[in-house]
């Protein structure tokens, strides 16, 4: 086997004869273009709760509900009548639930 030797400074130019600078897969230029994109969508974005159906907040408003949960009439009732046997602190904190609106 024949050993060729190539100067050092040879292998070196052959290796980054033409250094294609890039940023992951994209060029500085496409990159650029791509950040620009993201920034502008990412202004776009909502962070805020937006109520799409009025009828539909109405209506879960009306409803009845038990520490903040959806529940049928007659267990609502159960839940009033329990609690105005129970001692007047709880009743006072179960009362103050029942008139929450959110």
């Amino acid at each position: 086997m024949y050993h060729v030797q190539v100067p050092l400074s040879q292998q070196f130019q052959a290796q980054y004869q033409a250094p294609k600078r890039k940023i992951g897969i994209y060029s500085p230029a496409e990159r650029r273009e791509r950040l620009k994109r993201f920034h502008e969508k990412r202004k776009l974005r909502v962070y805020h709760k937006r109520v799409k159906y009025d009828c539909r907040k109405r209506l879960a408003n009306s409803c009845p509900r038990v520490k903040g949960r959806f529940v049928r009439k007659t267990e609502f009732l159960q839940a009033k009548e329990s609690s105005s046997t129970s001692s007047p602190a709880t009743s006072e904190s179960t009362s103050s639930t029942e008139d929450c609106l959110h």
